[in-house]
């Protein structure tokens, strides 16, 4: 994930600690165990395959 993209995190959804959140699709596949985004600075990984969002601690 692009620094700039991770810049665009919505601040006011995470108003505790002022770091916004950031969902993408970055739970593993459970075919190829790879993500199908490298993010380093998301809040919240989805797994396209299921549709389900995860907190990404």
């Amino acid at each position: 994930m692009p620094r700039e993209v991770c810049m665009l995190r919505d601040k006011d959804l995470n108003n505790e600690n002022g770091v916004g959140v950031l969902y993408a699709d970055c739970r593993p596949n459970n075919r190829t165990e790879e993500p199908r985004v490298q993010c380093d600075c998301c809040t919240d990984c989805c797994d396209y395959t299921t549709n389900v969002c995860v907190q990404d601690d």
